[in-house]
């Protein structure tokens, strides 16, 4: 079981258009300096994951510092979220994996102890799909069994995202920190999130 565990390719989606926001939240400045976006690589980059792709848009390439070792940057077109995680789930597919950990660029509030705690029960259930929970709340990262790729593809609408992936299998929740629950959509919630 471990060695599946071992091949997760964990993807940053971070193509998204920020239609909620009114502006580009990737860029704005995390609590620590950096922007929102450069701090979940930092975290990703912290974390057990081995291999790590940022999905993003050519403006985001740009102006994002790339001192990251083991993240690759891959530029993609996407108008909606089911589009990112079909490149995602594409992606890891090339790469041969196992899984997939879809993790949101506007969750800057994830710990590398969450996306941890997320592969270690993937060692335990492989082919189920993991997903992050904070009392009782879904919540994100998640990962996905790339056997059943195909089958979540055929799922995947619009700006749903993942969520519609999760009528198609078996899950298990792994109780994380709070930060699993907070993505930065609105400027109410950004500056909630400042506030911290």
């Amino acid at each position: 079981m471990s060695k599946q565990a071992e091949n997760i390719i964990g993807t940053i989606l971070a193509a998204g258009q920020s239609r909620r926001m009114g502006k580009d939240k990737l860029m704005l400045a995390a609590r620590g300096g950096q922007t929102i976006l450069e701090e979940v690589i930092a975290t990703a980059d912290a974390s057990k994951l081995e291999t790590i792709a940022v999905l993003l848009d050519e403006a985001r390439e740009i102006a994002i510092n790339k001192a990251h070792e083991k993240i690759a940057y891959r530029t993609i077109k996407s108008g909606n979220m089911a589009y990112s995680v079909k490149a995602a789930l594409d992606y890891a597919a090339a790469l041969s994996a196992s899984h997939i950990m879809i993790i949101l660029g506007d969750m800057p509030d994830v710990t590398a102890q969450d996306i941890n705690r997320l592969m270690e029960q993937c060692k335990i259930a492989p082919n189920a799909i993991i997903r992050a929970v904070h009392d009782g709340k879904n919540g994100n990262p998640v990962i996905l069994p790339l056997c059943f790729a195909e089958q979540f593809k055929a799922q995947l609408i619009g700006d749903e995202g993942a969520r519609t992936i999760f009528e198609a299998g078996h899950i298990v929740d792994v109780e994380c920190s709070a930060g699993v629950l907070v993505d930065i959509d609105t400027p109410e919630l950004y500056q909630a999130y400042l506030r911290g």
